[in-house]
Parts: C-alpha cells; sequence; structure tokens
C-alpha cells in the first residue's frame, strides 16, 4: 500500500482481505485512508462482491470507544450498492450494522432499513426480521446485560418422505460462558459447525436432514460430516404447553462411531415429535453434559405432519430447570413460503434478570 499510484491487483486484494483478520489493523493511523483505496481499487475492477468483502472485513468491538466512524463509513458502501440497484446487498451490508455494537434503537433501526431491501420470501429477511423482534424485545425488558443471542433465517423443505433445514445464512450471535446454559439451542436449527466467524455473512453449512420417514425403528443413516441419523421406538411425552401426552416419533443426530478418529466434541440432538404440532422436546448432549427443552407455547394455523408448515406457525420452548434468574426466550416461527418450502425466523435469548425481577 506504499505506492498510491499504482493500481491494486484483483488477487492481491483477495489476499489482503483473506491474509489476517481483521484485514486491516484498525490500529492505524490511515485505517480509513486505506479502506478507502481498497475500496475504490475494488470499484475499479467492476466487482461488486469484491467491495462488499473489503467493508465485510471491518471489525466492530466492544472495547472501541466510539464505533460511530466505523459506521459512517460503512454506510457510504450501503449507498454505493443502493446506487447500484443492488438491494440484497445493501441489506446484508445493514444486517451487519444491526450486529454491531451499539444503542438497541440504533440496531433496530439497521434492521428496518435491512428488512426494505430484503424480499421477503428469503432467509436474510428471516434473519433480519428475527433480529428485529429480538432487539424490540430487549428494549422492552430494558435490559442489556445477557448471555447468549442467536438470531438466524433459514428454509425448512421436504425432499421425498425427508424433512430438511438449509443451511443458516445469514446469522449473527453473541455468547458468553455459563455453566447453566447451552449456546447452541439446536431445535429447528440447521447446521452450525463453525463459531469463529459468528457474525459473518457468508456463514453456511450442509443441509440438516431433521427426519426420514421411510426409516423403521433400530435403523440408521449417514449424514454429513461423519454423522448419522437414527430412528428410536415411539416414546410418549407429555407436552409442557399444552400439559397433553403425545406418543412421540423420536429420531437421533449424532456423530458416527470411529474408533479411527479423535472427536473433541461428541454431539448428540435428539428431538421427540408429536403429530401435528412438530418437535415438543428436545434433548441435547455435549461432551456428556445435558440440556432439555420442551415446547411451552405453540400455534399451529396449518400443515400436518410431525412438522407442520404453514405461514403463522409458531414454537417456543424453555429449558428445563433454567434458572429463575435467567430470562429465556426460544422462538421459531414460518413467515413466508418460498416455492416448495418455507423461510422459518428464529431467535434464541438468554437475558440476565436483575436482583428485584427474581424476587
Amino acid at each position: 500500500m506504499g505506492y498510491p499510484d499504482l493500481p491494486i491487483p484483483r488477487d492481491q486484494i483477495v489476499f489482503i482481505l483473506r491474509s489476517s483478520l481483521p484485514a486491516i489493523d484498525p490500529e492505524r493511523k490511515d485505517y480509513f485512508d486505506v479502506l478507502a483505496r481498497l475500496v475504490s481499487e475494488a470499484r475499479t475492477h467492476g466487482d461488486p462482491q469484491l467491495v462488499k468483502n473489503v467493508y465485510l472485513s471491518i471489525p466492530f468491538f466492544p472495547s472501541d470507544q466510539d464505533n460511530q466512524p466505523k459506521r459512517e463509513f460503512y454506510k457510504g458502501g450501503i449507498r454505493y450498492f443502493l446506487s447500484l440497484g443492488l438491494y440484497q446487498t445493501a441489506g446484508e451490508l445493514y444486517m451487519h450494522l444491526a450486529a454491531t455494537y451499539g444503542s438497541t434503537a440504533e440496531r433496530i433501526a439497521f434492521c428496518r432499513k435491512a428488512l426494505e431491501c430484503f424480499h421477503q420470501t428469503s432467509r436474510e429477511y428471516a434473519c433480519a426480521s428475527a433480529m428485529k423482534e429480538m432487539l424490540c424485545y430487549m428494549e422492552r425488558q430494558g435490559n442489556n446485560e445477557y448471555y447468549h443471542y442467536w438470531a438466524f433465517g433459514e428454509t425448512i423443505f421436504q425432499k421425498e418422505e425427508s424433512i430438511f433445514l438449509s443451511p443458516i445464512y445469514p446469522c449473527f450471535a453473541f455468547h458468553k460462558k455459563s455453566e447453566s446454559l447451552c449456546f447452541d439451542t439446536v431445535i429447528l436449527k440447521g447446521n452450525r459447525e463453525s463459531y469463529e466467524t459468528l457474525t459473518s455473512l457468508d456463514s453456511s453449512g450442509c443441509d440438516k436432514e431433521l427426519v426420514d420417514k421411510t426409516m423403521s425403528v433400530g435403523t440408521s443413516k449417514p449424514l454429513s460430516e461423519g454423522k448419522e441419523l437414527i430412528r428410536y421406538p415411539d416414546e410418549k411425552v407429555s407436552c409442557k404447553a399444552d400439559g397433553k401426552e403425545y406418543l412421540c416419533r423420536v429420531f437421533t443426530i449424532k456423530r458416527a462411531e470411529n474408533p479411527d478418529d479423535m472427536i473433541l466434541r461428541d454431539i448428540i440432538e435428539t428431538n421427540y415429535y408429536a403429530d401435528g404440532i412438530g418437535p415438543i422436546r428436545t434433548v441435547l448432549s455435549i461432551d456428556g453434559k445435558t440440556w432439555v427443552y420442551d415446547l411451552c407455547a405453540y400455534t399451529i394455523k396449518g400443515g400436518d405432519g410431525i412438522i407442520p408448515c404453514c405461514v403463522g406457525n409458531q414454537w417456543h420452548y424453555r429449558q428445563k430447570d433454567c434458572p429463575a434468574s435467567i430470562d429465556q426466550v426460544i422462538k421459531r416461527e414460518i413467515i413466508a413460503k418460498n416455492g416448495e418450502g418455507y423461510v422459518l425466523a428464529g431467535w434464541n435469548y438468554d437475558g440476565i434478570r436483575s436482583a428485584n425481577e427474581v424476587l
């Protein structure tokens, strides 16, 4: 970057963005000058994706005294994409701003701007919708202290006799250690193997197969990433939401046993599906520690089967034995139909109640 008159080849820009994290040291005195140069060169190459990646390389940290200069620079990128009619990209950048550190009201405003840019049947729209709803809830509670949150959008679809969740794209999350809570609440939530780039707009994973209705009890089938789907005998489960007992079909997702492979994290997810309702219980085990999540409220406006799909269907869950000091919300909602599938918005929130609220 020491030769301002020489053009920067596209490959070199890509290398700069990938060579380190963050790509440009925010402590540099000429930080914004360097960013502006990269943006200018990326525009010269006529590559909107490259321009977007320059903006996505900008880190926001809670320790920053003032993230406002970064936000203002970021907004310049949004204006650029809007001028090109690239509303999807502008919406993604608004969502990245919504995930950064700032006032809750400001982040809600960014979500609303993003929703104006996205098509309503997109997973990006679902994520923005979930994020806005979660932030509005946090604002109403008047409490910005929390352990975890997730906000994401995805599609749910059926292929032959199997039901899948698409990769999460995008997803936004925050977490800090809590002995009584599990950060990765997997209920109706697609695969997410890596937590290294939690605010990445380009995060993805393999489709997650939840159910194969052709499987008989005691059988298993291989899934991606060394996992397997297992069908267990039907089991009666009492639903916390309505007090009724249902005969549930039971499917487990776990890593296939491989004695030659050293597995650092042993993850087992078991879902209990009630016909006409959906999963009424999920049991998650990670390295021998177990969390149980029960359906505590639901709205079914249509659809059938063990995961009824219809716009407006909602499921609310709560962790069994969740401490009274935790304000927990785990919500899933189908918000749109998209071709043969449906768009699902989901968010988890584990807030820290004040001492007065607990009493």
